[in-house]
């Protein structure tokens, strides 16, 4: 069976040579999801310093929870759940290449969204300096481009 794999990855990397292409890097192939993750994590890196600076440190962003889909959820919860996708998830994605991996992008990022969509409503945040930032996070996770590769 890991024969057969390393036998067909060699006659379409062979192919591929004798038709002159070459396998385009992830960055390449999704500029525009490349930017919005990069964009993205700033956004979150943001709002994280303004969380800190304004008093929402590590042990505040834990003790402020809400109750998302029937369960309790912190603030830091949230937040590092965006940070993980932002940063280990999506580009893992876009780096397999594997059929539906926008797709599942997509699907992951309308989860972020509405958790951070509810972190909005939460007593402590509305009319707080983090206002502005998680609502800037909140709305470009809401502006995910939407142009899929021609294989996808």
């Amino acid at each position: 069976m890991r024969v057969s794999r390393y036998v067909r990855a060699f006659f379409k990397a062979l192919s591929m040579t004798l038709r002159g292409e070459a396998i385009q890097p992830p960055d390449a192939e999704h500029p525009e999801l490349h930017a919005w993750i990069m964009q993205g994590r700033e956004m979150l890196d943001r709002a994280f310093a303004v969380a800190e600076k304004n008093g929402f440190d590590d042990a505040l962003q834990e003790q402020t929870t809400l109750t998302i889909d029937h369960r309790p959820m912190a603030m830091r919860t949230v937040l590092k759940a965006v940070q993980h996708n932002l940063e280990t998830e999506y580009p893992m994605l876009l780096a397999s290449r594997i059929d539906g991996s926008i797709l599942t992008i997509q699907s992951i990022n309308m989860n972020d969204h509405y958790r951070v969509g509810r972190l909005l409503e939460h007593e402590a945040i509305t009319n707080s300096p983090l206002e502005t930032a998680v609502r800037h996070l909140h709305d470009h996770l809401g502006n995910i481009p939407s142009k899929q590769a021609k294989n996808q």
